[in-house]
């Protein structure tokens, strides 16, 4: 192992030494508590699950033991305390958990081992090296597969950890601590989010068989209007052209079926670059505001996922994909795309599509698809609004992957590789 990681704090420059977990701390096991002895109240009485669950920030349903049961078996087995780490022995093996304060809380044995707070080593920091690639593969070389992988006591206590002097610890724990705030926070908004547009989808649209929706912008009053998908194009619908990539920048770039997964529009800068010339370029005749959507899924809800391309320039799209180009003269694109996703319309393409392999659909089956459409002018604000929403998605989408990524190279370089 190298003495010095590649990234460390100002002001550092020990030697990091190589430990064994079990010589810088106490590795236990809790008695064991079998489920017939859960109640509904109590102390929280931690499983694996609850680990995993914790570590990737849902919510995971609870169990609990008695008071009187988790004094009995606190005298022989002892009391988890702030900063004692568990990290799970069974299944998704590894994955590593601060108790965050002193109140009551249980384990069991085997599925989880109980690492004790000490005070050579901080927690945090511990708890982000269970995170580093140089733990990682460690733990891939010594685990043992089966029908599921095992990490014990034993092979915790002879887990090798690189370990600085404690305040740098403290340094790198407490900055990867913010790291996850901040990446817990951006997926919060990310959800919050999805919450209220679909909350929103639900009630801007009219319900199967009625004809005004339950919200409205103030001002419109009239009936929304039942359309085949087929009748709002100034074109037949069609399929592009095969993928023909090139590696070096061009004027013409591909639509492709992973484009259509951006929350909001199509990104001119997610584009790959095609060496088609201008028959191709004639023959897909792409332009603002065409909306495409995907042929074929591996799952019947994913079928004709639909995304608009808001920007001007010279494009070929996948033959993988259908256009739909709307006559923008009574049809809002971004209304449209939002309306295609919406279950009236996506129930009709479940029902209309074929499952084999994949389940696919094809361009006269979506284009007899019916949907509801307000005026030109109330799908432009619908559209709007919507279109806000995605924005703001996307913004804290972006920021979440750039932060993980940001974390994923911290990760490799501010612990010495081995």
């Amino acid at each position: 192992m190298e003495k010095v990681p590649n990234i460390r704090f100002q002001g550092y420059t020990d030697d990091w030494e190589q430990q064994k977990i079990g010589d810088i701390t106490s590795v236990l096991s809790a008695s064991r508590v079998h489920k017939d002895e859960w109640t509904d109240e109590g102390v929280p009485f931690y499983r694996s699950s609850d680990v995993v669950s914790a570590y990737k920030g849902i919510t995971n349903e609870k169990a609990f033991i008695s008071q009187e049961l988790y004094e009995t078996l606190a005298v022989s087995s002892g009391k988890l305390e702030k900063d004692d780490i568990l990290v799970t022995g069974g299944g998704s093996i590894g994955i590593p958990y601060v108790v965050p304060d002193d109140q009551p809380l249980y384990t069991k044995d085997a599925d989880l081992i109980w690492v004790k707070k000490s005070a050579v080593h901080d927690s945090k920091y511990l708890f982000t090296y269970f995170e580093s690639p140089l733990f990682r593969n460690y733990l891939i070389s010594i685990s043992h597969t089966g029908t599921i992988s095992h990490y014990t006591i034993e092979q915790v206590k002879a887990t090798p950890v690189a370990l600085s002097g404690i305040e740098e610890q403290k340094q790198i724990g407490a900055y990867f601590a913010r790291l996850d705030n901040l990446i817990a926070l951006h997926q919060r908004k990310c959800d919050e989010l999805q919450k209220v547009k679909k909350y929103m989808l639900q009630k801007m649209f009219p319900k199967k068989g009625e004809k005004v929706p339950e919200i409205r912008f103030a001002g419109f009053t009239s009936d929304w209007e039942q359309r085949k998908l087929g009748d709002i194009t100034k074109e037949k619908l069609s399929n592009g052209v095969i993928n023909n990539q090139s590696d070096e920048p061009t004027q013409i770039r591909h639509i492709n079926v992973i484009n259509m997964y951006a929350p909001d529009r199509i990104h001119i800068e997610d584009l790959t670059y095609s060496n088609y010339g201008d028959s191709e370029l004639k023959k897909c005749n792409v332009e603002y505001g065409d909306i495409f959507m995907t042929r074929s899924s591996l799952k019947p809800e994913g079928i004709a996922e639909a995304n608009v391309l808001l920007d001007s320039g010279e494009f070929v799209y996948d033959d993988h994909l259908i256009r739909l180009k709307v006559d923008k003269t009574f049809y809002d694109p971004m209304f449209v795309k939002i309306n295609l996703g919406n279950q009236m319309i996506k129930s009709q393409f479940i029902q209309k599509s074929k499952t084999t392999a994949f389940t696919t659909i094809g361009q006269d089956d979506i284009a007899s698809c019916e949907g509801m459409f307000p005026s030109i002018e109330e799908q432009q604000r619908i559209g709007s609004y919507f279109m806000r929403f995605d924005n703001l998605i996307a913004v804290h989408e972006h920021k979440h992957d750039n932060l993980k990524e940001i974390k994923k190279y911290m990760l490799q370089n501010m612990f010495p590789k081995k």
